[in-house]
C-alpha cells in the first residue's frame, strides 16, 4: 500500500493565488521542506497541517487531497 496522497491541488491552488512556497512557510510556519517533500511525494501532509492549509488558501482539503476539482464547497442555504 502506498502511504502517499496526492496533494496536486496544493500546488495548482497556491499558483492560481500567485503564492510560493517560501510565502506558505512564512504565513503558516510550515517548513518549506515539508512542502517540497510533499511535492516530491517523499511525505504527506497531517491532518492538522492539511486543515491549516485549506484555511490558508482558502479551499477545502477534499480539494487538497484531489478529491475534488471544487475549491471550496458550494453552501446550499437550509
Amino acid at each position: 500500500m502506498e502511504n502517499s496522497v496526492n496533494v496536486a491541488n496544493l500546488f495548482k491552488r497556491m499558483d492560481e493565488l500567485g503564492v510560493s512556497m517560501t510565502t506558505v512557510s512564512n504565513e503558516t510556519g510550515i517548513s518549506t521542506g515539508n512542502i517540497s517533500d510533499w511535492k516530491k511525494g517523499r511525505s504527506c501532509p497531517t491532518a492538522a497541517k492539511l486543515i491549516q492549509l485549506a484555511d490558508y488558501l482558502d479551499c477545502s482539503t477534499d480539494y487538497i487531497l484531489g478529491l475534488t476539482d471544487i475549491p471550496k464547497p458550494i453552501d446550499i442555504p437550509k
